[in-house]
């Protein structure tokens, strides 16, 4: 749990920075279930969403360097 939370930490100034407010936002909430015990099929939930959104700005990014190159 604890490996999460740090995890999760750790991502928000790259959310921050991309404009990526979706996936702060599901990364805040991964970080507060799991500090607060929440139970881990709520936090796999939680991250499957992560996922996919990562794929949507991942997504967005690609299409945006390729325009620049």
């Amino acid at each position: 749990r604890d490996q999460i939370a740090e995890l999760a930490n750790k991502m928000f100034p790259p959310c921050h920075h991309l404009g990526a407010v979706d996936m702060y936002s599901l990364i805040k909430k991964i970080e507060g279930a799991v500090r607060n015990n929440t139970d881990l099929m709520s936090v796999e939930i939680l991250i499957n969403a992560s996922i996919k959104e990562f794929e949507t700005v991942s997504a967005i990014l690609n299409e945006r360097i390729s325009k620049i190159t």
